[in-house]
């Protein structure tokens, strides 16, 4: 296995909140679904996005992939983007340096 990144955005239509709807909403839940339980089985080892306005905002993936088609086979099985909520892209990743202290940091 490898490590991979992937980056979301909300696509154009979906960057105003008043434009979600119950399906986007929807949309949202099992986008959370899909990374938890990929988290759950070991596959997802970080989930992140930007504190900033919707229209602003990216989510960023960390991941185990055996290639770079698998990568991106994962990050289309991704809800938000396979309904078209959110757009990404998946990178091969490096990891150089990890502290205790980004433990902290976690939201959940």
């Amino acid at each position: 296995m490898k490590l991979f990144i992937y980056d979301l955005a909300l696509q154009p239509d979906y960057q105003d909140p008043a434009a979600w709807d119950a399906r986007v909403e929807e949309v949202f839940n099992q986008h959370a679904d899909y990374l938890n339980q990929a988290i759950k089985h070991g596959r997802v080892m970080l989930v992140g996005r930007t504190d900033t306005a919707p229209k602003d905002n990216y989510g960023l993936v960390v991941f185990e992939a055996e290639n770079q088609a698998d990568a991106e086979e994962f990050m289309k099985g991704d809800p938000a983007i396979a309904r078209g909520v959110m757009q990404g892209r998946a990178f091969p990743f490096k990891l150089l340096k990890v502290t205790d202290q980004a433990r902290k940091w976690q939201a959940w």
